[in-house]
Parts: C-alpha cells; structure tokens; sequence
C-alpha cells in the first residue's frame, strides 16, 4: 500500500446530497476517477489529461428536417453495429421516450433483440409495456427480483459496493447488478436509454420555460441548485463540527464545480453549457451503473455514444421543448406505429402533432409537468413522494432483512466504524435506536443508513488491503 486509505469529505457529502458522486473525486483522499471521453498520458512523471473530442459551441445550421435524418442515420448505424458486435442485445423497455427511440432503431430494420420491464407483474409499467410489445411482435420480459435475492441480500449489496467502488449505494447498484445479470438470459449485451437529456427537456427546462423560452442569457446556477441539486436537504444531526463545516459550503462548493464546467463555453447558448455539466457530473450515476454493470455483461447507451451525442448536442433548444419535437420526429420517422403509442408522460404519443392535436398534447404535457414541479416542491417541504422505483417494487421488506443481517449489523458497531471521525457516537446510537420503532422504518430512513453503511464497508475493504 503506497498511502493509506482516508475517506474523501468532500465526496462523502457530494454522495450524501444525492447518491453518487459528482465531481472527479473518489472516497477515497487523493484519488480521482477518470473522466470520461478523456485520453491519460503520463510523461516526465506527470499525468496529463485531455479529451478526444470537442464539445460542441454552437447549435447546427441544418434544417429541422435534416436534422432528423441525421439522426435517424445515426441511429440506424448504431443498431447495426450493435448487432454485428453484439448479436441480439437485451434492451431496457419502458412507457418513456428514450428506450423508445433506442427500441425503434432496432424495429426499424427487423434487427434481433430482447426487450426487459422490471417491476412486479401488477405494475402498471409492466403491462403496459407487455400489451404495447404484443401489439408489435416485440419479444418482452418481466425482470423481478427473486428469492436468491432476499436470501442472499447482504452478498448482493456488499458485492456492488466492491464492483461500483462506492460510487453508487449498495442497495441501489446490488439491485441494478441483480437485474442485468438475468439480462444474459436473454441477449448477449445490456442496452439501455441513458440519458435523453440531450434529445428532449434537459437540465435546463426550468431556466428556459421561467424566462418563456426565450434564451436566458446564462446557466442560472442559484435556480438549478434551488430547485434540483440541493432541493432535498439530507439529515446531518449524526455528524459532527468538522463535517458539518463542509457542509455548510456545499452551495459554494457546487457552484465551484458548475462554473469550472462551463467556464470556456459562456458565450454558448445556455442549453449548451447546462449539457456540459450535465454530461460531465450530473450523469455519473448512470455511467458508474454501466461501468459496474460492464464486469459481468456488455452494457451500455446508444443515445451516449459518440455518433449521436455529439449531434443531439447541437439541436437547438427550441426543437427540444416541450418532449421535444426533435425526438419524436425521429421517434416516428424510425417506426411510426411505435410512435404512436403513449407514453408515462400524461400519457401524450410521440407522433408529430398538428394544429388539432396540439391543444390536447399541451393540456395533457402542462398538466403532468406541474405534477412533476408540485413534487419538487413537496420534497423540499420533507413532504413524502413516492418516486417510480418505488411504485415498481416493494422495497421496504428487502431493506428490513439487509438491516437484520448479522453481517450487515456488525458495520453498525461505533468502536469500529472508520466513519467515527465524522459520527458523533451519542447521536449515532441515538439513530440507530429509532429503528426500533415501526415508524420509522420507512424506505427513506434506511435508504439514509444503507449509504452511510455502503461507504463504511468500502473503506473497511480498502484497509483491509
């Protein structure tokens, strides 16, 4: 061991407001991550970095038409090299656009693929997307988790914790790992729909709809903090001085990491230097998934490869409003019977929409947006909001079992936590108590703790090398 291991505080509370990390940082002191799309070289005994590709200034000059083949070629060729890579892939399938457009370039020419939903077999995405997979001969499968996994529930999460290098919760990576795992099943590589952020509302949708989609003039960092990044406080009575002086400038710190993101595209359209960041940071948590999930099978996103992010890019913000008229114009050019279909948002279709369906697209699309904006505001109020994973599984009776393991308990042990030089012992005894009380057993209380925990045994692994 050339440095011992110590726990990065920084990354720590990064973890803590949301759960990845955001930023270059590791847990682990002076160890960073590599960055993607990035090129490493060390010479003269220094690491130099850069990336491989220029990020895009400006939006395109094509016409909206060109645009969209552009992008349905693009995808077209994905599809292709998928399958002469891969064979037949296993694709997540959802009621959202994303895996929809990844979907229809498959269709579009009669490729081989598989299809998977998770969620129990009442959930509503689940039949959904069974009865839209019968009605176009898509082959579609139901992925639950299984008694293996109950029984094996302390493996599965201490062996994502390892294979992630803590940078997603036990709980939340075990269950991703768990799910693609059965994928091979079924294909030979794990294809998904991360992140549509770039072809329909990003980041930015609040900055641009607050200013009546007009161009807001810059990236309005106190807005986005206020109403994502920092929109739900986390829990910090267990903590002591020391940290909590950390957190206390998460704001300066975030705003640090936002600024050095966009610093050299200022005079890009706003949507353009939102992307940026976030591509570089926002999205970790997809990536880290992907990257763990490439240990035991291929897996990936066509709409983050190269060939169609660098384009969806350049898409001007104003084809990207609103669910974008961008994607569902290639959504619709690629498979127009597919497009037809609803989707979870307000159940509103991806067909192109004209001067008598406009109206009932927007009252359905304006009505479900405030629901999404309400919710925000109830988060940040502490109110209670069932998010859509949680509506797919029951999840509290798996958490009741992790937290009753015996080998799951002994990280709870003060003495030996090497969280302590951050915990106050009296406060953490004090929570830990309260888990006696039915009450407070809640999907979100030990969704709080298995964080904590996860970070606890990934540094109880670390020096243990």
């Amino acid at each position: 061991i050339l440095k011992k291991p110590q726990l990065d505080k920084y990354a720590f509370n990064e973890f803590m407001w949301r759960y990845y990390i955001l930023s270059e940082r590791s847990m682990l002191k002076d160890v960073k991550r590599l960055s993607p799309a990035s090129i490493y070289t060390v010479k003269n005994g220094k690491l130099y970095k850069k990336s491989y590709w220029d990020w895009p200034p400006y939006y395109t000059k094509l016409s909206f038409n060109e645009s969209v083949e552009k992008m349905v070629g693009s995808m077209q060729e994905t599809a292709r090299l998928i399958n002469i890579t891969f064979g037949k892939p296993c694709i997540d399938f959802t009621m959202g656009q994303d895996s929809r457009q990844v979907v229809s370039a498959f269709t579009n020419q009669k490729l081989p693929f598989a299809t998977s939903t998770f969620g129990k077999s009442d959930f509503y995405e689940v039949k959904k997307v069974k009865e839209m997979a019968q009605r176009h001969n898509i082959e579609n499968h139901n992925i639950q988790l299984q008694k293996y996994y109950y029984d094996k529930i302390w493996d599965v999460f201490k062996k994502a914790i390892i294979l992630g290098s803590c940078e997603q919760p036990g709980y939340l990576l075990g269950r991703i790992l768990y799910m693609r795992n059965q994928y091979r099943n079924y294909g030979n590589a794990s294809v998904n729909g991360m992140d549509g952020h770039f072809y329909k509302n990003g980041l930015w949708d609040e900055m641009y709809s607050f200013n009546l989609y007009r161009e807001p003039g810059k990236f309005n960092i106190n807005l986005f903090l206020k109403l994502r990044l920092l929109s739900k406080n986390y829990p910090d009575i267990i903590f002591n001085s020391g940290f909590l002086q950390i957190k206390q400038n998460s704001k300066e710190y975030f705003v640090d990491i936002i600024e050095n993101s966009i610093k050299d595209y200022l005079k890009s359209p706003v949507s353009i230097q939102v992307d940026r960041f976030d591509l570089y940071h926002w999205l970790n948590f997809g990536i880290a998934g992907n990257s763990a999930t490439n240990i035991i099978l291929p897996s990936f996103s066509p709409l983050l490869f190269r060939r169609n992010l660098e384009f969806a890019l350049k898409i001007p913000v104003k084809w990207k409003f609103n669910l974008s008229k961008f994607q569902r114009a290639v959504v619709y050019r690629l498979d127009s019977e597919l497009a037809k279909e609803k989707t979870d948002f307000g159940g509103v279709n991806m067909a192109p929409k004209n001067i008598l369906t406009y109206i009932p697209f927007y009252f359905r699309y304006f009505y479900f947006q405030s629901a999404r904006f309400r919710n925000k505001i109830k988060t940040k109020l502490g109110m209670k909001v069932v998010t859509h994973l949680q509506e797919a599984w029951d999840y509290l009776p798996i958490y009741k079992l992790l937290f009753q393991d015996e080998n799951f308990q002994k990280n709870l042990i003060y003495e030996n936590m090497y969280l302590s030089e951050i915990i106050k012992e009296d406060e953490w005894n004090k929570f830990l108590k309260k888990f006696q009380n039915k009450k407070f057993q809640t999907v979100n209380n030990y969704e709080y703790l298995f964080k904590i925990i996860s970070v606890e045994y990934f540094l109880k692994k670390a020096n243990e090398l």
